[in-house]
């Protein structure tokens, strides 16, 4: 009985994008949002501050700024 080598082959660590599977569907854009949108929903639970907004009244405030968002100076950013 011989065992095959698997040295060089490389192993996959993640099975890679499922957009089937998004809960926004299967636009990437649409998904970097509604992943933000968590991590920044996530932020404010953590911080004890009030998150009441949904996830279509967010886009709707970032629809115009979601390319001018970031951390440099003049880059916008979401705050109480």
């Amino acid at each position: 009985m011989t065992r095959r080598s698997t040295q060089g082959i490389p192993r996959p660590h993640t099975r890679g994008p499922r957009p089937q599977t998004w809960v926004t569907g299967p636009d990437p854009v649409t998904h970097k949002k509604y992943r933000v949108f968590i991590q920044q929903r996530n932020q404010a639970n953590y911080r004890g501050e009030g998150w009441t907004i949904g996830f279509d009244a967010w886009c709707d405030l970032w629809a115009d700024l979601w390319l001018l968002r970031g951390r440099e100076r003049n880059d916008y950013c979401m705050s109480r």
